[in-house]
């Protein structure tokens, strides 16, 4: 008998790294360097998708463009 998948030591450090975390509520300096968007990016883009249509976008806002976006959305 094989051993449930989420007792294994890999997937409960996974599933509790998923459960505990929050949102920032203020973003401050400084931003994440390019690896690591591109790190985000990737694991972003193995959500899961059941339908298989793969419908993620993804927009990464720098310098003034952030700028302009935050006042928009004050």
């Amino acid at each position: 008998m094989s051993e449930h998948p989420l007792h294994n030591p890999r997937h409960e450090a996974a599933l509790g790294l998923l459960l505990s975390r929050s949102s920032a509520a203020r973003f401050e300096a400084p931003a994440p360097r390019d690896a690591e968007i591109d790190l985000m990016l990737r694991a972003a883009v193995t959500a899961a998708d059941h339908g298989r249509i793969r419908p993620w976008r993804f927009i990464v806002m720098e310098g003034d463009g952030r700028k302009r976006l935050s006042a928009l959305m004050v």
